[in-house]
């Protein structure tokens, strides 16, 4: 792991937006690029899990924009004395607000990204629900969803095929600037593109409930490795309706008498 803490993406919307200025683009003809670590080629020290690198064809300007080039540059030389200024590329539905401007999108442009990504997330919920399997737990209080990690090649071809959206979209030089702003946390976005297991576990019984607000439920996520170890957890207390907004692989298996006692 790197030796230095995060620095929050609003420092680099921050530092960046009186420096950078936007400009319209100018127009492209294709270039064939080989995309480096972190945009491909991923890996992680604990995981040891890592995406095999892929050649895409790229849009390159024939006049290139300098400022971008410069963009890329000072992260660059940021980074060599240790300042990190990872932003995460997505926010919500949304492509990132200061992506947008340090990568000088259009409106299209970002749409675009933002239809790219939230396909690929389908895609993966829609691969990791057909391998899941439900259980209880030996006291019959808490749902316990397992979720296998996919194959390498399931993995691979949607994240190829987001790759090959972002590299057409954003073209060579622009591709480059978004590998040193995204890092390591592109691939975390999406959880390392299945190739880490989930265990949810979800109570059955509710841990609170008021008019009003509806029954919110104790809920765990455990990030796994490889050998079936524990990477990360998270927890929370949720509504139904949430899970099934925000987690719709544990939705898949919520029982459904808990499903008609929901909050809208």
């Amino acid at each position: 792991m790197r030796p230095f803490l995060l620095i929050a993406c609003s420092l680099v919307g921050g530092f960046a937006a009186g420096w950078f200025a936007h400009t319209s683009q100018p127009a492209v003809t294709p270039a064939t690029v080989t995309v480096q670590h972190p945009i491909v080629n991923t890996a992680t020290e604990t995981t040891g899990l890592r995406v095999p690198t892929t050649t895409l064809t790229a849009t390159e300007a024939p006049n290139s924009d300098p400022r971008i080039s410069r963009r890329t540059q000072a992260i660059r030389e940021l980074t060599q004395v240790g300042f990190i200024m990872y932003c995460p590329a997505f926010s919500g539905d949304s492509f990132s607000p200061q992506l947008t401007q340090l990568l000088n999108l259009t409106v299209d442009e970002s749409s675009r990204l933002a239809l790219a990504a939230q396909e690929a997330k389908r895609d993966l919920d829609a691969a990791r629900l057909a391998r899941a399997i439900s259980h209880a737990s030996d006291d019959g209080k808490t749902l316990i969803v397992e979720v296998p990690s996919l194959d390498v090649s399931t993995s691979r071809a949607i994240y190829d095929r987001l790759l090959n959206t972002v590299s057409a979209t954003l073209g060579a030089e622009r591709v480059e600037l978004f590998s040193e702003l995204t890092g390591e946390s592109f691939e975390a976005g999406f959880e390392q593109f299945g190739l880490l297991g989930l265990r949810y576990e979800f109570s059955l019984t509710p841990s609170f409930a008021a008019e009003g607000l509806g029954a919110h439920y104790d809920i765990q996520q455990h990030r796994l490795t490889p050998m079936g170890g524990t990477l990360a957890s998270t927890s929370g207390r949720v509504t139904v309706s949430f899970i099934e907004k925000n987690v719709p692989i544990l939705a898949h298996f919520i029982p459904s008498e808990l499903r008609t006692k929901k909050q809208p």
